[in-house]
């Protein structure tokens, strides 16, 4: 009952007749305001209850099975192939414009800092002003037209919705035959997939081949979830920890450098123009700055640079965020480390239930690393 739907019980209307009884059954999907369809023996009339909590409103599952539209010939792997795929190929593209849109900005605006830092009112220098101005819209212009693109065909979206339950399939197919395919992890956190972890789990246990002993199946799942170079979690963490860290200290110290020296050059920004403005207020006069390699100094460091390096520091906090690199580099070890740990303790077990209560243990963490990033993306990650 508490994996189907809707429940279909055929009821005379009389008492239980012992314990678990149609009429119990009826009486419990009632207490769980569950969807109820109800056939009299005498004349096969049908009594529909509660049927309109049969389509959930926010069920991501349900729309992600709407979505894919994949072949019902495929079986479980090959379904899960196909989800894998899109996911990544979402992932791409999603990841590569928000990056490209950062730098796009960024280009924006040194192109209209350099355009204000420009003097002279000959008609070569309007000229040269209006231009790197529509150079500016140009690269504003593209900016948003690839945001807008991802905005109106959902990529963030459904690179989320498919990522999770590629997942979630993966953690299915990995422990199948050690976790209750009826009772899925994923339905005591977010109800909302219950329906899709079930459907999904029913149809992966019917193409599992079950091997001899719960050792023989323990043993499989720490080759295969845990261990695999290609699939498994340990080694996927570490790999990914591993290519994040140096792209994350990177972008750090840039941003910290360039934080820095925006205060130093913002701060003598400040003092030269207000050196200029009291020295006008007691002489009456500007401050003659000479022409040439002088003027470019001054116009470099105390027009440019106050510009500039904030824009550098945000651009690299920008692209640390988007790369998700402070997450992987410092989550990712840790995760590797505590599967490692329960990796160890699930082979020393002895007994099959002891067994089975630690793979749903290691299943537990990954799912809370997959909730923390489904969330942190829902939740304006970028």
């Amino acid at each position: 009952m508490e994996a189907a739907d809707v429940l279909l019980a055929v009821w005379d209307g009389n008492a239980a007749r012992g314990l678990g009884g149609t009429a119990e059954m009826v009486e419990q999907a009632g207490k769980m305001q569950m969807p109820l369809m109800l056939c009299r023996p005498d004349s096969g009339f049908i009594e529909e209850l509660r049927m309109e909590k049969l389509f959930i409103e926010n069920d991501e599952g349900q729309k992600i099975m709407l979505q894919l539209k994949l072949d019902p010939a495929l079986d479980s792997q090959q379904q899960f192939a196909a989800m894998d795929h899109q996911a990544t190929d979402h992932s791409k593209r999603f990841r590569n414009a928000v990056v490209k849109a950062i730098w796009l900005h960024a280009l924006a605006t040194i192109t209209a800092a350099v355009a204000a830092l420009l003097h002279g009112t000959s008609l070569a220098a309007a000229q040269i002003v209006a231009g790197l101005a529509l150079f500016e819209w140009i690269l504003v212009a593209i900016a948003w037209t690839k945001m807008r693109a991802l905005s109106r065909g959902q990529t963030h979206d459904r690179w989320m919705q498919l990522r999770f339950a590629v997942e979630l399939m993966r953690s299915m197919v990995g422990s199948i035959r050690l976790n209750d395919p009826l009772n899925p992890p994923v339905t005591r956190h977010k109800k909302e997939w219950r329906r899709f972890a079930i459907s999904a789990g029913l149809a992966i246990a019917k193409n599992e081949s079950k091997l001899t002993t719960w050792q023989g199946e323990r043993n499989s799942y720490v080759a295969k979830r845990l261990d695999d170079a290609n699939t498994g979690q340990i080694h996927h963490f570490i790999q990914k920890q591993k290519e994040a860290s140096p792209v994350f200290d990177r972008l750090t110290n840039v941003q910290k450098l360039a934080s820095a020296c925006a205060v130093i050059f913002v701060l003598g920004a400040f003092l030269y123009k207000g050196s200029l403005a009291v020295h006008g207020k007691i002489t009456g006069t500007s401050l003659h700055v000479p022409d040439g390699v002088a003027n470019f100094l001054v116009v470099f460091f105390f027009k440019f640079l106050p510009i500039a390096l904030p824009l550098i520091a945000g651009v690299a906090a920008a692209l640390r965020s988007a790369k998700d690199s402070g997450r992987r580099k410092f989550r990712y070890r840790e995760l590797a480390d505590r599967l490692s740990a329960a990796r160890e303790q699930l082979l020393s077990l002895k007994t099959e239930s002891s067994c089975r209560r630690c793979v749903n243990g290691v299943e537990e963490i990954l799912l809370d690393e997959l909730i923390e990033w489904h969330l942190s993306e829902k939740n304006g990650g970028h």
